[in-house]
């Protein structure tokens, strides 16, 4: 049961139980614009298939060198917006610099070396 096609400017990562969907543009309006349409044609493939999502555990972040966020996206109900996630345990920050990684790696690191 393969999840909807994708357009040349998304990109869909799965792995087990988790699903990111990117969606690549220089305007952010158009990357959301393109994120909700796909978005619209998940949710259509899911309730076919009767699976459902929780759009409150899903997160929305907008990867940028540039300030400002992309619109709002929806899934059913909108999808929150955060400054970080941590996917497949790589912390990401919103500009990509990985210092929030490396920050709770290196605490993780600090506290194990404490134990021995």
């Amino acid at each position: 049961m393969p999840l909807p096609p994708s357009n040349s400017d998304m990109l869909i990562a799965t792995y087990a139980d988790d699903t990111a969907i990117l969606s690549r543009n220089k305007s952010p309006e158009a990357a959301s614009s393109q994120m909700q349409v796909y978005l619209q044609d998940l949710n259509r493939w899911l309730t076919r298939w009767s699976i459902g999502i929780n759009a409150q555990k899903s997160t929305h972040i907008t990867f940028a060198t540039r300030r400002g966020a992309c619109p709002e996206v929806t899934l059913g109900a909108p999808i929150p917006r955060a400054n970080k996630v941590k996917y497949l345990g790589v912390t990401l920050d919103k500009r990509l610099t990985y210092g929030p990684h490396i920050t709770e790696t290196a605490k993780k690191c600090k506290y194990k070396l404490k134990k021995t």
